[in-house]
């Protein structure tokens, strides 16, 4: 497997396994910049798996900074696009949804959780 992994994808990985390590440390301004290098390697690499994760990570990073709206809204676009991609659960989207759905309550977050469903890619990375 690790042959059909390029170098890019890899570090995208590995910048987003730091990010989300200082996250569950409640280090949500060092967990920022990795994650922001883990933007990069994804769109370098074109590896929608490592995109997945990015919008999952920024979501937590929303949540935390009072964006549940926008938090929601990357969770349905990662939601989305994870099928697609590759990309298999991390312990990370479960704490996400949790904390974002608590915030804005069940019926606001199924509203924003669709619309980020029907948000095109691009614009979601618009968004973080």
């Amino acid at each position: 497997m690790f042959n059909t992994v390029s170098i890019k994808a890899a570090k995208g990985w590995s910048y987003i396994g730091l990010g989300f390590t200082l996250m569950q440390k409640n280090d949500w301004i060092g967990s920022h910049p990795q994650i922001s290098l883990g933007l990069k390697a994804a769109r370098e690499s074109r590896d929608k798996s490592i995109t997945v994760g990015l919008l999952i990570g920024f979501a937590g990073v929303d949540c935390t900074n009072e964006n549940e709206k926008t938090a929601a809204n990357l969770l349905g676009a990662a939601d989305a696009l994870a099928p697609v991609s590759g990309y298999i659960t991390h312990c990370l989207l479960a704490w996400a949804t949790n904390e974002v759905k608590q915030k804005l309550g069940e019926a606001l977050f199924g509203q924003e959780f669709r619309n980020g469903r029907r948000i095109l890619l691009e614009k979601a990375i618009q968004m973080i």
